[in-house]
């Protein structure tokens, strides 16, 4: 077991200087932008403490800014902008990206740092960035680990995650 704990410690850095690249590279800002046009005003009424506003102005993926609401809270309690907000919002995605990466690194044996790779810092998520949906990050990472949880006979497990996947984005039922 003492050979797992610097490998885990390596791939945790690993997954944590991907979150930073893709963070670095893709959340330079959101205008013009499916973010800016959707989920900017519903942020927004959060961070005022107008609920009801959030809730009735969140597009049809409002599960997902309901798992991020928690961090935009923090983060406007933190006198945080308007940009900050955006970018707190979309890291929650890169960092569930980056926690699947781990997960799926920890089973793939040879090829981990290739997995780990492929799962935290690969192109499609910078792209869900850049238009401004870094929710499709955390729909999909929860996807997978309803499968994985599922292919280990965790039931319980599984359906938690597909159902917080299904809040997240409706096509998530397909899984």
């Amino acid at each position: 077991m003492r050979r797992a704990t610097p490998l885990l410690a390596a791939q945790l850095t690993a997954a944590c200087v991907a979150v930073v690249a893709l963070a670095w590279l893709g959340l330079t800002g959101f205008t013009w932008t499916d973010y800016d046009a959707e989920a900017a005003a519903p942020f927004a009424a959060l961070a005022a403490g107008d609920w009801g506003e959030f809730l009735r102005g969140s597009p049809s993926y409002g599960g997902s800014l309901v798992l991020r609401a928690p961090f935009v809270l923090a983060t406007d309690a933190l006198g945080g902008c308007e940009l900050a907000i955006y970018r707190v919002a979309s890291v929650c995605g890169l960092v569930a990206a980056a926690v699947l990466g781990v997960v799926l690194a920890r089973r793939a044996g040879r090829y981990a740092w290739l997995v780990l790779a492929l799962a935290a810092a690969n192109p499609i998520s910078l792209r869900a960035l850049e238009i401004g949906h870094p929710e499709e990050l955390i729909g999909a990472s929860l996807c997978v680990g309803a499968v994985l949880a599922a292919a280990g006979r965790r039931s319980l497990l599984a359906g938690a995650l597909l159902g917080l996947a299904v809040a997240t984005k409706a096509w998530a039922v397909l899984a």
